[in-house]
């Protein structure tokens, strides 16, 4: 019969005085000072372990045989007890790992106490909680079969004892909560000073493939903490997904009356639980759920399984629909970035919808260069995403609000003269819709601007078609340049709410003040389509500039003039606007409105 080597790893825990070895009662290592003799002192072979690259207690052997770690705690009548441990292979007899939680005696053959142990031939590995009576040892209870039955066998422990004897066994092994693996009731041994002891059986090839990290014993204190409602998702307009802060006990959750949807009289038709995920609860509804809505949730009477029960444990959801044309629209784009900086694209929900920006591909028409976005972004109604490179330079040149959306993601290059900036959602490989596209140009700048380098161009009003020029200036520079976050220095307020053509201002005075620099006229027709034709000319009757020449008009916008023809401003007086609206049928209507370029007294 194959030799087996016995290695023994004992911790121990201090806090009275026993000769010249402390004693204690709590006790934390993660061995990040990379020393096994202090803090706590490790006692036995040390010279057979090493404190790995990555801060963790490793067995580093010379070959099959016995090594010995030891120290000795004072162990209250209620404790908890926590560890991490990997075995680098699949567990069996001949490598597998013992855990004495209470013994008497280093000689474990002699020894009093409790151990659990991982390890067996076969595929039901999981834990196992012995009891030892002078070496000799008898099976107590087990935990789920099979969980360490591959490699590695890898998990963190936690054991809690309280004064009644009564231990429970937790593992945490790929979530990020612990569920409870089983429970047992003995109070034969309690000892006042007592050794903790890590075995490790190993044959030759697994004689450094152990792994120890993050041991602790503490006082135990019971879970009084109610679990917690930390989430809920949609995964479809009928089915809501709970999430908790811990596992539930199952029988607790089969009350629809738990769960109280705040202001709807509605309950779930079926509670199912998730056997992978305990923490994890799923309703589904008969009707489904409206989009455009924040909907909060009341769960109570849902219990741990301690016996915790919530009450009125409240998170909130909406459902996530997909973006139709213009329900994301384009609001501002910086493409002639200061040196060495970066590009951004604004863009704004102005639909109702919550909507998952992932997905979503940013493309430029032009130079057929596209990017997708891979990361999940709610966007709700009225919220901003700045998408960039590079957002720490956009901090650096711009003010943006605590409140921004960054999007950090590789940019499809936008030319500084001119370009296109489209949003499109994918509905297959061969499908796609357009959401919003526009055709940017430098020639949009305001004509008071000696360099654009750095300056944005906004939207004015996000209700007004995209591709309208007139929907288009700078950025203010008294607003920094741009203004990533939130709304735009240009935003422009739709004023009139009957059909025709209106001047909103008779007199403006185009010297870059921030202060009526525009002539603004607005329209609101009966629908789209119209042709426009607009002419300004002096009081004299003389033609100053072509303002808009049969270009079609939407349902409602408005058309600015800065006071420019040819790079140079008109001079002060008194000018006249003459315009017609051409319908498909033919009809037309026109007229004259006056109005004065003025300027600013000193």
């Amino acid at each position: 019969m194959k030799k087996s080597f016995y290695i023994f790893l004992i911790v121990s825990f201090f806090s009275l005085v026993f000769g010249s070895f402390p004693l204690i009662s709590q006790f934390n290592d993660n061995f990040s000072d990379g020393d096994i003799n202090i803090n706590p002192e490790w006692r036995g072979n040390p010279e057979n372990f090493i404190t790995n690259n990555l801060y963790q207690l490793q067995l580093d052997a010379p070959d099959g045989g016995s090594s010995l770690l030891y120290t000795e705690y004072s162990a209250p009548d209620s404790f908890e007890l926590g560890l991490y441990f990997k075995m680098d292979f699949s567990p069996s007899v001949s490598n597998k790992l013992r855990i004495y939680l209470m013994s008497d005696k280093t000689d474990i053959s002699k020894a009093n106490g409790y151990f659990i142990e991982i390890g067996e031939n076969g595929s039901l590995d999981n834990l196992k909680f012995y009891l030892t009576v002078n070496g000799i040892s008898s099976l107590l209870g087990s935990g789920n079969p099979g969980i360490f039955s591959d490699a590695p066998a890898a998990a963190f422990i936690r054991i809690t004892k309280n004064g009644l004897g009564v231990w429970n066994f937790y593992t945490k092994i790929n979530n990020n909560f612990f569920s409870q693996d089983f429970l047992i009731k003995d109070n034969q041994f309690n000892f006042s000073g007592s050794y903790f002891i890590i075995q490790c059986i190993y044959t030759s090839t697994r004689k450094d493939k152990f792994f120890f990290d993050d041991i602790y014993i503490k006082e135990y204190k019971p879970d009084k903490k109610a679990p917690s409602l930390t989430s809920i998702s949609m995964t479809d307009k009928k089915t809501l997904e709970l999430i908790f802060d811990e596992p539930i006990e199952e029988t607790s959750i089969y009350n629809n009356g738990n769960y109280i949807i705040q202001s709807v009289n509605i309950f779930p038709e079926q509670i199912l639980n998730d056997t992978l995920f305990p923490n994890k609860v799923i309703l589904k509804y008969k009707d489904e759920f409206s989009g455009g809505r924040i909907y909060s949730m009341y769960v109570s009477g849902v219990e741990d399984f301690l016996g915790n029960t919530c009450l009125n444990s409240k998170a909130d959801f909406y459902l996530i629909e997909n973006a139709e044309k213009e329900d994301l629209i384009i609001n501002e784009v910086l493409f002639n970035p200061f040196s060495d900086g970066s590009d951004f694209i604004e863009i704004l929900n102005k639909s109702e919808k919550f909507i998952n920006l992932k997905g979503l591909m940013i493309s430029n028409s032009s130079t057929n260069k596209n990017v997708i976005l891979k990361e999940d972004q709610i966007l709700r109604k009225g919220d901003y995403a700045c998408i960039t490179s590079d957002p720490a330079d956009i901090v650096v040149n711009y003010y943006v609000p605590d409140s921004i959306i960054f999007i950090e993601t590789s940019m499809p290059a936008l030319n500084d003269d001119k370009g296109n900036v489209s949003l499109i959602r994918l509905n297959s490989v061969s499908e796609s819709i357009m959401i919003d596209s526009f055709d940017y140009n430098s020639d949009m700048h305001s004509d008071f601007l000696d360099d654009d380098e750095g300056i944005s161009l906004e939207r004015k009003n996000p209700l007004v078609r995209t591709n309208d020029r007139f929907n288009w200036t700078s950025c203010s520079t008294l607003a920094g340049g741009a203004t990533p976050g939130f709304i735009n220095s240009g935003y422009y307020e739709l004023k009139i709410e009957e059909e025709g053509l209106f001047l909103t201002k008779r007199i403006f005075s185009p010297d870059d003040d921030g202060y009526e620099d525009e002539l603004e006229i607005e329209y609101k027709l009966a629908e789209e389509g119209y042709l426009l034709n607009a002419v300004i000319y002096d009081s004299k009757g003389r033609f100053i500039n072509q303002l808009v020449n049969n270009e079609t008009l939407g349902k409602n916008g408005f058309i600015t003039w800065d006071g420019f023809v040819d790079d140079k401003k008109v001079p002060v007086g008194i000018y006249i606007l003459l315009f017609k609206i051409v319908g498909e049928n033919g009809t037309s209507k026109g007229g004259k409105k006056p109005f004065v370029v003025a300027h600013k007294l000193k």
